[in-house]
């Protein structure tokens, strides 16, 4: 595919308020490649700077005007697709500046799976970590 015709593509759906894909979704907007060629064609595009590889199999378009002004919060939903979680206390209080320290990382809690290990992705976006829930 063109390099024009990819971004017209995701320029129309950035109209459409997509600004972050999953593999799944990209294969979709090209139109179902090889999955080995759509691996490689999305490597290359981040690392040409087209998209950004914001978690493992997560990707940003950069240039997306839909794009939330948390973008952190907005991938929630893609880096744990159906499962309920809650952001932490300290990281709302922080970010309503009603505490003084600064929260490093966007610590959510995941509500479903009462034990496991903690997970971490760090990201050009930030830290963004899922804690088991504990009883």
């Amino acid at each position: 595919m063109k390099r024009r015709m990819l971004m017209q593509r995701l320029d129309d759906m950035d109209h459409r308020g997509v600004w972050a894909f999953t593999p799944a979704t990209f294969s979709a907007l090209l139109g179902d490649p090889e999955p080995n060629y759509l691996k490689l064609m999305m490597k290359r595009l981040a690392d040409q700077g087209v998209l950004i590889r914001a978690a493992r199999g997560v990707y940003v378009n950069p240039h997306a005007r839909s794009m939330p002004s948390d973008v952190r919060g907005g991938l929630l939903r893609f880096l744990r697709p159906r499962e309920l979680t809650y952001v932490s206390l300290e990281s709302k209080l922080s970010e309503a500046g009603v505490i003084s320290q600064v929260a490093t990382a966007l610590t959510c809690i995941d509500a479903k799976i009462p034990t496991g290990k903690a997970r971490c992705g760090n990201g050009r976006h930030g830290v963004a970590s899922y804690d088991p829930h504990r009883q």
